[in-house]
């Protein structure tokens, strides 16, 4: 028996009993496909209410004749416009995290003579070359504490994390120097 066609017909009559009984019965699914979708559940879970919200917020619902495809519909459309926004902000932030470097490294070398700026700047080439892979808020919690000078406190309030959270950051950036110095000198 198809409950989709039983429900669109009466939906006009007990609008909220249905809204009810879609949200018991496709919620959880539809958070499970979008985590797919998605890779967070947080985020599923938020495009399934917003889904669910723009569905049964518009005003005449008899005219859909497959509630769930066109929820569905609705929540993939919702998680494909979030992956596209958070691309975008991904982009930015990494446009952001260069213009930041070379600000960093202009700010660190202020005052030094131009030999002295010369070797200032191949020293934090080297250090961004060592560190590349590792994660942006690691290596510049470990150029603020090396190169700035900031205590693990003042570096946590600039990265908006706590201080172990510095110094575990700070511990995996000495690694990676230690490791990648082992393996130059062999």
């Amino acid at each position: 028996m198809n409950t989709g066609f039983i429900m669109s017909i009466s939906i006009c009559d007990n609008r909220q009993a249905v809204w009810t009984l879609y949200y018991q019965q496709y919620f959880d699914p539809l958070v499970g496909y979008l985590y797919s979708r998605t890779g967070s559940w947080d985020v599923a879970h938020d495009i399934a209410q917003d889904a669910f919200e723009k569905i049964f917020g518009q005003c005449d619902l008899t005219e859909i004749r497959d509630l769930k495809a066109y929820l569905y519909s609705t929540g993939v459309n919702l998680a494909i416009n979030y992956v596209k926004r958070e691309k975008r902000l991904f982009e930015r932030a990494n446009e952001q995290e260069s213009i930041d470097y070379f600000a960093f490294s202009r700010k660190a070398a202020n005052g030094l003579d131009p030999d002295e700026n010369i070797e200032f700047s191949d020293m934090v080439n080297g250090i961004n070359d060592t560190l590349g892979d590792l994660p942006h808020k690691c290596k510049k919690a470990f150029l603020l504490h090396k190169l700035l000078g900031y205590s693990h406190r003042e570096s946590a309030e600039q990265l908006n994390v706590s201080q172990s959270t510095i110094e575990k950051y700070i511990m995996r950036a000495k690694t990676t120097c230690a490791n990648h110095r082992a393996a130059m000198a062999s």
